[in-house]
C-alpha cells in the first residue's frame, strides 16, 4: 500500500466521492468522512470522542465548527505518517486503537503505543483507513445517523471494504 503525506490524502480522494463534501469549520487537524452524507448543518462527520473530554469510546460526529473553543476539541485527531497511528490532537498520547475480541472490533482511544492494533494505514487513491494494513478491512460508519444534541453521530467501526458504501468508508484528512 502507497502512503502519501496528509495534504496528498486530501488532494487524491475521488471527485465522485466529495459530491457532497461538507462545508468544514474547524480548522484543527481532523479526519473526517468526504461526502457530508445527511449532516444537517453541512459540517460533516468527523472521528470524534463519545463525550467531552478524555474517553475511551470513539465514534463519528458533526464536525464541530469552532476548534478554539475547548468543548469541541474532542473531534482533533491527525494520522501521524511516521507512526501509523491515527494520535488524537487534545489528548497527547493517546491513540486510536482497534481491539479484536471474539465478538467484534472495538474501536478505542487509549495510551500510544507499538501495538498492532493502533497501526492504520491511508489509500490515499480510496480515502479508505485500513487497521493493521489489511486492505480488506476499513474504518466506517454506520449506515444510520442520529442525533447529538445540536450535533448529528454515527457508530464507528470496522468493516469489510466490499460489503460498505464507499461513502461510508472515504475519508479525508486535514492538517
Amino acid at each position: 500500500m502507497t502512503r502519501f503525506p496528509l495534504l496528498a490524502v486530501l488532494a487524491l480522494v475521488p471527485g465522485a466521492a466529495l459530491a457532497n463534501a461538507p462545508q468544514l469549520r474547524n480548522t484543527g487537524p481532523i479526519i473526517y468522512l468526504a461526502d457530508n452524507l445527511d449532516e444537517a448543518d453541512g459540517l460533516g462527520y468527523c472521528i470524534d470522542t463519545e463525550d467531552r473530554g478524555q474517553t475511551e469510546r470513539v465514534h463519528l460526529h458533526s464536525c464541530k465548527p469552532d476548534a478554539d473553543d475547548p468543548t469541541v476539541r474532542d473531534v482533533l485527531f491527525r494520522w501521524n505518517e511516521e507512526t501509523g497511528r491515527i494520535e488524537h490532537g487534545e489528548c497527547a498520547g493517546f491513540c486510536l486503537s482497534a481491539d479484536a475480541d471474539a465478538a467484534a472490533t472495538v474501536l478505542s482511544l487509549v495510551e500510544c503505543s507499538d501495538d498492532p492494533a493502533q497501526q492504520f494505514a491511508i489509500d490515499g487513491a480510496t480515502g479508505e483507513i485500513h487497521p493493521g494494513g489489511d486492505e480488506a478491512l476499513c474504518l466506517a460508519g454506520a449506515a444510520e445517523s442520529s442525533s447529538a444534541g445540536p450535533f448529528m453521530s454515527r457508530s464507528l467501526g470496522i468493516e469489510a471494504c466490499d460489503a460498505v458504501d464507499p461513502a461510508l468508508r472515504t475519508f479525508a484528512v486535514q492538517g
